[in-house]
């Protein structure tokens, strides 16, 4: 077996759980292996309406009742029990609008669903605008056995990634997965995904099913990859798949947020995860590049091979820019924003250490105790500064610019305290990755993780070796600012490169927009209820803080509503391409989802089939319905951003979960 891929391979899978704790990465998937490759699959690479399933293969879907929820789903997606009953009658209505679509499909092709758990509603308490389709880790009575490995240590489980064809170590002791029945059912289940799986070959992996008396097992042939964590193990007692759970998970904060026609647009989305099974789908079917144009064909995108090295440079260059604009920017800023929290903990830190400091650096350090510096420059660089604040920074960097010019750059061995002793580059860079200064930083626990977490992918971002010509510390912070804008600079040129050249990125979020408008006319409700979900989303989204970004030539709500309105065409009447947004992320930019699903609704000539708008719910009804939901929740936003914006306590949140145990990264723990 290959060793996995190395730290350069992109993240770009859906089937995959993302982990940080003790170093442990599960299944990476490179972008060279998705972009820009003609698929195997033949003429299966194109699907027109009608279809429903990749495959009737009963391994994609899992069946899990209540308690298998509690036990197995619930802990995964850290959400507990704080979900409504299904009697509640919020549960109920969001069940019919499941069934309606369900019952259409199961009545259109009954041979493709007959394997295929009916789904059901699931209303999580949180008050994000959200909604979800969860994978269940099932575990098999099926031995792995690593025949290359000199080892005779067996692990409890190893995970087998059927979609991209990776082996990992199944953390056990912290994710328990659900037993898989051990009769001839299950056994040919896992013959059939093993067969399945052996007819593609990804990158020429293949996996053998054989018997070992009445043991099952299987054993990876030398083309498959094994991430380090199987180093020591030649095999394992058990093996892991992921199947799609039958649960539609919907955060309760989409319900106060939307009409009741855009919530089923939404319903109809997760239905797409749901029927094609992403959560174990093939890796060749996604995540590669094509030519977009003004008009698009009732047929998928063909990957374009020509179209890689301008995708690959715009997907790092998005993956930059996405992770920079947390660091809100500052007019005529000499230091990156990044760099202001370590400036600051090294300036601050100077009188401290020696009572004789410079002038410039007693003032500074006088003036950031202050209680009006604490309170407008509050979570700075994370948060926008205000006029005050920007004054203030102005009048911080000029000091820490006279501090910081007293402090030389010094070899290593030599003392790196960071008074006039000198500061080496390791010791600058330890204060980049991990400062302590404004006191924010350290009050709130889950600030502080995902603000290492963030300032660590700055700090990796820049050389072993102190730049040349840097005699001083204020002098590092300037090159190392200016080298970060440079990169900054060139990760849009990349981005805009992509936009002028009309890339597309074909994920499956894409792909369930696409079927959510041609299901939605199926049960007789105009498909454009999914471009309006779409738009909704946007404009709540720059409500909750998160603005449109420039450099990823995002378009902001209101923009994205008059194209809409005038038929995606400017004041001049000249038709607009609106710009996918962040390439590494699969859930494109809001307006350009709109803006596909409008486009593939006229491809298709999607119509209303009947008057399913009949059974919506009154305002006032719906209203009732929404009463509930806000009952039911209450904002779970940190203490330290309390005074700001959601959006940021969210991201918060989020990164100090996945920084410190599994997360899922399928559909959707962001709905933009």
């Amino acid at each position: 077996m290959q060793a996995a891929a190395n730290g350069n391979a992109k993240s770009m899978t859906r089937t995959f759980f993302a982990r940080n704790l003790v170093g442990v990465m599960l299944a990476t998937v490179a972008l060279t292996g998705a972009c820009g490759k003609d698929s195997s699959n033949g003429s299966r690479l194109f699907h027109d309406a009608n279809d429903p399933t990749h495959s009737t293969l009963g391994y994609q879907w899992g069946f899990v009742n209540d308690d298998a929820y509690s036990r197995y789903i619930a802990p995964l997606i850290q959400i507990r029990d704080n979900f409504l009953p299904a009697d509640n009658p919020l549960t109920s209505r969001v069940q019919y609008w499941i069934d309606r679509f369900d019952a259409n499909l199961r009545e259109r092709h009954p041979d493709q669903l007959e394997g295929v758990p009916k789904p059901k509603a699931r209303i999580i308490l949180n008050p994000s605008m959200n909604a979800f389709i969860a994978p269940v880790p099932v575990c098999h009575d099926v031995e792995v056995r690593l025949r290359d490995h000199d080892s005779d240590e067996q692990a409890e489980q190893i995970f087998f990634d059927i979609g991209g064809g990776a082996f990992e170590l199944w953390p056990s002791d912290e994710i328990k997965c659900m037993p898989a029945d051990n009769d001839q059912v299950a056994r040919d289940e896992i013959a059939a995904a093993i067969r399945d799986f052996n007819e593609r070959a990804p990158k020429g992996c293949k996996i053998s099913l054989e018997k070992d008396g009445k043991r099952l097992f299987i054993a990876p042939g030398k083309a498959c990859e094994a991430s380090e964590s199987l180093i020591s193990f030649g095999g394992s007692k058990q093996l892991v798949l992921l199947r799609t759970a039958n649960w539609v998970n919907v955060y309760a904060g989409l319900i106060t947020g939307m009409s009741e026609r855009e919530v089923v647009g939404v319903i109809a989305h997760e239905l797409g995860h749901y029927y094609r099974s992403h959560v174990n789908a093939r890796g060749d079917l996604y995540n590669f590049f094509y030519k977009a144009g003004q008009d698009v064909s009732p047929s998928r995108p063909k990957p374009v091979a020509a179209m890689e090295e301008v995708g690959s440079a715009a997907y790092s260059g998005s993956a930059l820019v996405a992770s920079m604009d947390r660091f809100k920017r500052v007019p005529r800023q000499k230091f990156h924003s990044a760099l202001f929290m370590a400036a600051g903990d090294i300036a601050t830190g100077v009188c401290e250490k020696n009572s004789d400091c410079s002038k410039s650096c007693r003032q500074l350090t006088k003036m950031a105790e202050t209680d009006e510096f604490k309170q407008v420059t509050l979570l700075f660089p994370l948060r926008e500064l205000n006029a005050d604040g920007l004054k203030l920074y102005a009048e911080f960097e000029t000091l820490a610019s006279q501090c910081l010019a007293d402090i030389p750059v010094v070899s290593p061995g030599m003392d790196d305290s960071g008074d006039k002793g000198g500061m080496t580059w390791s010791a600058f860079l330890r204060k980049v990755s991990n400062p302590g200064w404004p006191g924010w930083v350290t009050d709130d626990v889950d600030v502080r993780i995902a603000l290492t977490k963030w300032l660590r992918a700055i700090a990796n971002r820049l050389p072993e070796r102190a730049p040349k010509g840097a005699k001083n510390v204020a002098a590092l912070v300037r090159s190392v600012s200016t080298s970060l804008f440079d990169e900054e600079i060139d990760a849009v040129k990349a981005i805009q490169a992509a936009y002028d050249q009309r890339l597309g990125f074909y994920t499956d979020e894409q792909e369930a927009d696409e079927i959510s408008a041609e299901w939605l006319a199926q049960i007789g409700i105009e498909p454009k209820a999914a471009v309006e979900t779409y738009l909704r989303i946007g404009t709540w989204a720059e409500g909750e803080g998160k603005k449109a970004s420039a450099s990823l030539l995002e378009t902001p709500a209101g923009m994205c509503q008059e194209l809409f309105d005038h038929d995606w065409r400017d004041k001049d009447g000249k038709f607009h391409f609106v710009a996918i947004g962040d390439y590494q992320d699969s859930h494109h930019h809001t307006c350009y989802r709109a803006f596909n699903v409008d486009r593939e609704i006229r491809a298709h000539r999607y119509k209303k089939e009947g008057d399913g708008a009949r059974d919506l719910l009154s305002a006032a009804k719906w209203r009732e319905l929404q009463k509930i939901a806000e009952d039911s929740t209450g904002l779970e936003v940190l203490d330290a951003v309390s005074k700001t914006d959601r959006s940021l306590g969210r991201d918060i949140h989020r990164a100090a979960s996945q920084a410190s145990r599994f997360t899922h990264t399928g559909c959707v723990f962001s709905p933009f």
